[in-house]
């Protein structure tokens, strides 16, 4: 986009000089010409949501390239741990299937019960 120009008007060249005054044409439909670029720049919505969306799709692209590099580090981090401490993560393994297996065996057991009690007793 074009830098913002003075607002102060120059001053208006001597009356029997054509060639200042021609000059001072040129450079009134040059700025004119900046202004109505810059108007068009600003009304061409469909540009300025492209360009948005391009940089709303960079950093997206950013953030998922740092959030797979921190994730293949902390893979790193748990793999080291893994082999330092073997037994325990193991048993940390142990204790989580056994919570599953746990959990899983009393739902059960709760639906089974659920389908002896006859229908007007399941209804709540």
């Amino acid at each position: 986009m074009t830098t913002k120009k003075s607002t102060e008007p120059t001053p208006a060249p001597p009356p029997g000089d054509t060639d200042a005054i021609r000059a001072d044409i040129a450079h009134t439909r040059e700025d004119l010409g900046d202004t109505v670029e810059a108007l068009a720049d600003k009304a061409d919505v469909k540009s300025r949501a492209k360009g948005a969306a391009a940089d709303a799709k960079e950093r997206v692209r950013d953030t998922a390239h740092a959030a797979t590099e921190k994730a293949g580090e902390k893979a790193g981090e748990v793999t080291e741990t893994v082999r330092r401490r073997p037994g325990r993560v193991a048993a940390a393994a142990g204790g989580v299937v056994a919570a599953l297996g746990t959990v899983v065996v009393f739902r059960r057991q709760r639906a089974k019960a659920r389908a002896r009690r006859p229908w007007w007793r399941r209804v709540r």
